[in-house]
């Protein structure tokens, strides 16, 4: 049996929950489980950077160095499953029979691709991109002047088709939605498909995918609509879901499709913490339950549990970030905007340099969407952003100075 104090299930969050409890506990055992075999490794560079650039190597997104572990007294466990977890003997048990014995437990186990049952999302040359290993299947089938299909206007769909396009490829767009239809912002989608065809990516919105066939040529996906579109290869990005097979199974309270947890990320249970895609925690700007699905949210949490878990009386206060990068579009999105309506606008979309602001119904600011042109203007503008949102300022007050503008 392994005898650990602290077990970090998952991948990404584990390495950087890791990074905090040595902060704070230089000696006590770490034992890092996670499904995958590889070392953990950071999503964002997959759908862009990896895919843009054929000599980055696979290696390359990881979150820490090799030598990190060793150095740290860290045991990685890769290819390795937790199954079970008994929350009174304080034991994890793994699909192949190995055993845990620890005094916490953190469980982040992210999420997968959602595959709904559509006809031939499992033919060859038709990919989701979730995993290192996808990314590498998707950059091995790109070829300069052949023909790819992105389906989904979400984060991937847009993010992919640009890295594709990038690389020579001929791509088209079609999804469901609007373009970020999440920010539910119309102006926004509309300016965003023109900047994707103005860098030759055409966009299909409200087009709800059928099945795919192969074709002589390839592959064809077939919409409700009736429309038809052929490509060398499909990357389909239809959503994700939580991973909650094992919190579940361990009896954990549930809300909002995820594991409920503190401010402190605990659990319903006594030393057993949940953070990243499969937590739904109070949001520090409006107390309400909220459940978030990007990298700077999993990454601030485990920074967060880490220092927790390791007796530091922290707690979670980060106010969510979204960021994305298509062709020379940057978007930051701070803030939550339930029941919010928009409010304010400063700069210029024709400028491709602008900020949109939401407030609640008390005037209090909710959240802003922040386009800009050069990336590094993004994350100063969202740290100003950010202090009007903990600040609970009233929209009325917000002038393009308090952002930086």
């Amino acid at each position: 049996m392994n005898q650990t104090k602290y077990l970090l299930i998952g991948g990404m969050s584990p390495a950087y929950a890791s990074v905090s409890i040595r902060e704070e506990d230089q000696t006590g055992a770490i034992s890092i489980v996670g499904q995958q075999p590889a070392k953990p490794y950071d999503h964002p560079p997959l759908s862009k950077d990896f895919l843009q650039n054929p000599n980055m190597k696979e290696d390359d997104p990881e979150c820490k160095m090799p030598n990190y572990y060793p150095d740290n007294n860290i045991l990685l466990f890769e290819s390795t499953e937790i199954d079970h977890i008994d929350p009174i003997a304080h034991i994890a048990t793994a699909k192949s029979g190995e055993l845990f014995q620890y005094e916490k437990v953190l469980i982040a186990t992210g999420s997968s691709p959602i595959k709904p049952p559509i006809p031939g999302l499992d033919l060859p040359g038709v990919f989701m991109l979730r995993t290192i290993f996808d990314a590498v299947k998707i950059r091995n089938e790109i070829q300069d002047g052949k023909k790819a299909l992105c389906i989904g206007t979400g984060f991937i769909g847009l993010e992919v088709a640009a890295s594709l396009k990038q690389r020579g490829m001929e791509v088209v767009v079609a999804g469901d939605s609007l373009p970020y239809g999440k920010f539910e912002n119309i102006t926004f989608s509309e300016w965003m498909i023109g900047q994707m065809e103005k860098n030759g990516v055409p966009i299909h919105c409200a087009e709800r995918l059928t099945k795919i066939t192969q074709t002589q040529n390839g592959l064809q996906a077939e919409f409700e609509s009736g429309l038809k579109l052929e490509a060398n290869m499909i990357v389909a990005g239809l959503g994700a879901k939580p991973n909650l097979d094992l919190p579940k199974s361990l009896g954990l309270e549930m809300a909002l499709g995820g594991v409920k947890v503190s401010s402190k990320l605990e659990t319903s249970v006594i030393d057993v913490y949940a953070c990243g895609d499969i937590a739904t925690f109070p949001d520090p700007s409006t107390g309400e339950l909220c459940r978030v699905e990007h990298h700077m949210n999993a990454k601030w949490q485990s920074q967060t549990v880490g220092k927790v878990m390791s007796g530091h009386s922290g707690e979670y206060k980060k106010i969510a970030y979204f960021w994305s990068d298509v062709f020379d579009v940057h978007l930051g999105y701070r803030g939550n905007s339930d029941g919010a309506s928009p409010a304010k606008n400063f700069g210029s979309m024709d400028d491709g340099r602008f900020v949109d602001l939401w407030a609640r119904p008390n005037g209090e600011i909710a959240s802003g969407l922040i386009i800009w042109d050069d990336y590094e203007k993004i994350d100063p503008i969202s740290d100003k952003l950010e202090v009007l949102l903990e600040n609970k300022k009233d929209i009325a007050d917000v002038e393009p100075s308090d952002l930086g503008l």
